[in-house]
């Protein structure tokens, strides 16, 4: 069985073989006239109907092209992006959504969980900085010199 993905051509090619059958098969409905036809066929089927086959054949399309690739040899991106005013963008913004999406609580606890345990380390590391000052001001008063056991 063949894999491939179609292409294109072969959707294009498809597509006119499709118009083709449809276009003769629909002879008999021309003949009776256009108010016989929307009569067989509701415009809202034959309009979801088109949807459908025109949203699959883009998507073989777009599924076959490099559309990143294609922008970029296309598109002027500097001018596209020098048109969008920025400030819009940002009052569109729902920032309570936002805000409601986080979890605030755990954030705080978290960051706050870091600094603590970061606070606790820098006041280990004084604490054992002035234990070393007191026993080398002790030492000094007692005269004590060299190593000695604590």
């Amino acid at each position: 069985m063949n894999d491939e993905r179609p292409t294109p051509d072969r959707v294009v090619g498809l597509g006119a073989v499709a118009l083709r059958a449809g276009w003769w098969a629909s002879a008999p409905l021309r003949r009776v006239g256009w108010a016989v036809l929307t009569t067989a066929v509701p415009e809202e089927v034959a309009r979801r109907a088109l949807r459908d086959v025109v949203t699959a054949a883009a998507g073989v399309v777009l599924d076959s092209v490099d559309v990143a690739k294609l922008v970029g040899e296309h598109v002027d991106l500097d001018a596209v992006l020098a048109e969008i005013d920025l400030a819009a963008v940002v009052a569109r913004l729902d920032f309570g959504a936002l805000v409601a999406a986080m979890d605030l609580p755990e954030v705080v606890r978290q960051s706050s969980g870091t600094v603590a345990g970061e606070a606790i380390q820098g006041v280990r590391g004084a604490g054992a900085s002035a234990d070393d000052t007191v026993t080398r001001v002790v030492e000094r008063v007692l005269r004590r010199r060299g190593d000695r056991p604590a």
